[in-house]
């Protein structure tokens, strides 16, 4: 024999969301208890029982549940490089290759996710250079990655260099500066809280005359 005490919710549809039921059952012959002072004796046994039962009521609750299991057998989604693809626009293009090499250079180059040239693009000598990025649409940024060159001379008319970010390609804000020379081994990283960016513009902030060279732009993040 039992007994059974339940609470449930539909929606506006009249659909089962969902429904909890206490189940309280008498067990006949069950074995005598060691323990009188447990409060049970021979020829009977009460146990309580909780069981969960569920109807999806709409496909964004299974959605959500299919999500939920994904995270829980992989683990959070890694970001990735949504700087690959972007669109490059610099100041200038000095268009000048690494000596003793047959490669070329350009702005698209900066987003290949290739790092196996002394450097990819360079802007001339100018007063305030910059390159930009237009990532396509506003993304979560959380880590941004600046790779100078390989051949030569540690960024020194480089810096000291901003990192800038926007949404509207208008009103920029300063991410971080470097003032300290920086390598294509040894990278300029910048770990951001989950800045919301469409725009990544780097510049010069000095009087004097000064150039870009870069090997290589990484911006790590989700587009959600």
């Amino acid at each position: 024999m039992a007994q059974v005490a339940s609470t449930e919710r539909v929606d506006r549809a009249g659909r089962l969301w969902y429904r909890v039921e206490l189940v309280e059952r008498q067990i006949q012959d069950a074995p005598a208890s060691p323990h009188p002072s447990a409060g049970t004796s021979r020829g009977s046994l009460l146990f309580r029982r909780l069981s969960f039962r569920a109807a999806i009521g709409s496909w964004s609750l299974f959605a959500a549940g299919a999500l939920g299991l994904i995270y829980f057998w992989r683990g959070p989604i890694e970001p990735r490089n949504l700087a690959r693809g972007a669109t490059v626009e610099m100041s200038s293009n000095c268009g000048q290759p690494p000596q003793y090499s047959l490669s070329q250079v350009g702005p698209e180059l900066l987003v290949d996710g290739r790092l196996d040239r002394a450097y990819d693009a360079c802007t001339k000598l100018e007063a305030e250079p910059w390159v930009r990025l237009d990532l396509r649409s506003s993304v979560s940024v959380q880590e941004i990655a600046i790779y100078g060159r390989a051949d030569c001379c540690w960024a020194r008319h480089t810096l000291p260099l901003v990192l800038e970010g926007s949404e509207d390609n208008q009103h920029y804000r300063e991410i971080a500066r470097r003032a300290l020379p920086f390598t294509k081994s040894n990278p300029w990283v910048v770990r951001t809280n989950a800045d919301r960016v469409r725009y990544v513009r780097l510049r010069v902030a000095s009087d004097r005359t000064a150039h870009i060279v870069l090997s290589e732009i990484q911006v790590l993040g989700q587009r959600r």
